[in-house]
């Protein structure tokens, strides 16, 4: 006798459609990505996310990834997120790149190569699962679920540099919605304690989001949170990049001493390495855009110091390490404020630096790469190299718009100004520079945000 074992009737009509092509949710993705491509549009679709859509937990998204997934699957978005249909609509055929015999089979897996996307994804629900389990299993915060909180967040912390931030803010908000349902169950004081230091933890990767996406309120909300988690869990180092946070949003919005002295203040809570390398390279490129050099090259020697102590330390994981090739760049931007041909050429050096180290950094974050590269145009625009400052824009300007964070935008934002000026009047590179960043800064990451529902 044979069990069949019938699949469950699809929740949407996008799941029912993959599930007709016989497709994982990640092989669904990447053709996502695929078509993307093929089209010209600036869209990406995680399986996370793309699981969401399926599941109908979540009905909006991007524009551009709107337009991909009509394009994909052969019906508007809305009908897409919408209820399953009796008869599905005609789908284009899938090209065999994405048939099911590219799935990893039981013996390749055996002999221990490497699994692919697909068994990856599946290996990362079984642990969200897990996880999931851990967390509620016996109704009381226990050291299991201690450990699995800590577990989350080192998760999280590291997936923050490889995700785009609107993709990372439904499972951080989650975490601590949890975490504070903890406590209000009135743990144990000791329990409560390490309760508070985890909530203070994603606080900060919250406002260091919101900072991303130029939510100004949401950063001062969040670091706020964090800062009375650090005051109950006695963690001052939550302090110490609370206050980078503040300081990197008083930085953009152009409000550059009080950035200076909430890099200053947020010293006081730090031992060194690397976050004294977060908080001094932070200060020194305040001080450079207040035009203080002297005071700009004391804080980029402590940073010097600083970065040479963390390379003997045990990185923090994710987005709670900060860097050398971040370090590097922050102090090319330093150089690039103050000026003159001598910091201009120390910030091609810098920048360059840090794309190096950022090369030599498996699963680097786009968006710090992108950052280099941005310092390192420019660095060339101001040194009259638009040959070399347009062969450095052109891999920035393939950034995901969900990617482009304020830091992203603000320096392209910069060099589109330093294109209008008088010397580039006639350039035709200029102009064709100049067209290209106001086509890439017209879609941020904040523009067009997907709603989330729930």
């Amino acid at each position: 006798m044979r069990l069949v074992v019938e699949r469950d009737t699809p929740r949407t009509l996008l799941e029912q459609l993959i599930r007709q092509r016989d497709q994982t949710v990640a092989e669904a993705a990447q053709e996502f990505g695929s078509v993307a491509n093929q089209i010209g549009e600036a869209a990406t679709l995680s399986p996370r996310h793309l699981r969401r859509l399926m599941s109908g937990d979540a009905d909006n998204a991007y524009p551009s990834t709107r337009r991909v997934a009509q394009q994909l699957w052969g019906a508007p978005f809305e009908d897409l997120v919408g209820p399953a249909r009796t008869q599905c609509p005609p789908v284009p055929v899938v090209s065999a790149e994405w048939l099911p015999h590219h799935a990893p089979t039981v013996d390749v897996v055996a002999r221990g190569k490497p699994a692919g996307p697909a068994l990856m994804e599946e290996l990362e629900l079984a642990a969200e699962e897990s996880a999931r389990f851990v967390r509620h299993a016996r109704g009381v915060v226990s050291q299991e679920v201690l450990e699995q909180l800590e577990a989350d967040v080192i998760f999280l912390a590291e997936q923050y540099m490889r995700r785009s931030p609107y993709a990372m803010f439904r499972p951080l908000a989650e975490l601590r919605r949890e975490v504070f349902s903890m406590l209000d169950g009135h743990p144990r004081p000791e329990q409560a304690k390490e309760l508070y230091r985890i909530a203070g933890q994603v606080s900060a990767l919250l406002a260091h989001l919101s900072s991303d996406l130029g939510h100004a309120y949401g950063v001062e909300t969040h670091t706020r949170t964090a800062l009375i988690c650090a005051d109950l869990s006695g963690v001052d180092q939550l302090r110490g990049y609370a206050r980078w946070v503040q300081a990197q949003v008083a930085y953009w919005q152009g409000d550059y001493r009080r950035s200076a002295d909430l890099s200053r203040e947020g010293q006081m809570y730090v031992r060194g390495g690397s976050d004294l390398l977060r908080l001094t390279s932070q200060e020194a490129r305040s001080l450079a855009a207040l035009g203080d050099e002297q005071e700009t090259g004391r804080a980029l020697r402590v940073a010097a110091d600083a970065r040479a102590e963390a390379a003997g330390e045990i990185p923090a994981p994710g987005a709670f390490y900060f860097a050398p090739g971040k370090a590097a760049y922050y102090a090319a931007e330093a150089h690039l404020a103050l000026g003159g041909p001598d910091h201009l050429y120390q910030a091609v050096g810098d920048a360059r630096e840090s794309l190096e180290l950022f090369g030599s950094t498996p699963g680097s974050s786009a968006e710090l790469v992108a950052a280099a590269q941005l310092d390192l145009v420019t660095a060339h625009v101001a040194l009259d190299d638009l040959d070399s400052g347009a062969a450095q824009l052109a891999d920035v300007l393939q950034l995901p718009a969900e990617s482009r964070t304020v830091p992203v935008i603000e320096r392209s934002t910069k060099i589109g100004r330093a294109l209008r000026t008088g010397r580039y009047a006639n350039s035709r590179i200029a102009a064709e520079l100049r067209d290209q960043l106001e086509q890439f800064v017209a879609y941020p990451a904040a523009r067009d945000l997907p709603e989330l529902s729930g």
